[in-house]
């Protein structure tokens, strides 16, 4: 069942550059079909929070595109590069997992 499925985004903090203090960060994800991106934070309402939860609609053996910006007085600014994310699922009985990262990707096996 596809609703048993999380997928947890964490961004990190964006610098302010131009004086105006950021209000609000902005992230969405794809369908996992290239689909258009859908709100999972910050759009409708202000959140400083760098971490975005998808509970639903999430399928394991997909890659979901991501993207993030952030809010000030002026306005939201442009979208970063989009990331990927590849979903799995838990394993049944997992055994250590270890958690590596290589250049711009993390690697995480059991």
């Amino acid at each position: 069942m596809t609703d048993e499925h999380t997928v947890a985004v964490n961004i990190v903090i964006v610098p302010g550059y131009h004086g105006a203090p950021i209000v609000s960060y902005n992230i969405e994800i794809d369908d996992g079909f290239g689909g258009d991106f859908r709100e999972v934070q910050g759009q409708t309402f202000n959140n400083l929070s760098l971490t975005g939860i998808v509970k639903t609609n999430i399928v394991s053996g997909v890659s979901y595109r991501l993207r993030y910006r952030a809010r000030n007085e002026i306005g939201f600014g442009e979208y970063s590069e989009v990331a990927y994310i590849l979903t799995a699922s838990k394993p049944v009985n997992p055994t250590v997992i270890s958690v590596v990262i290589v250049e711009d990707n993390v690697v995480i096996s059991w």
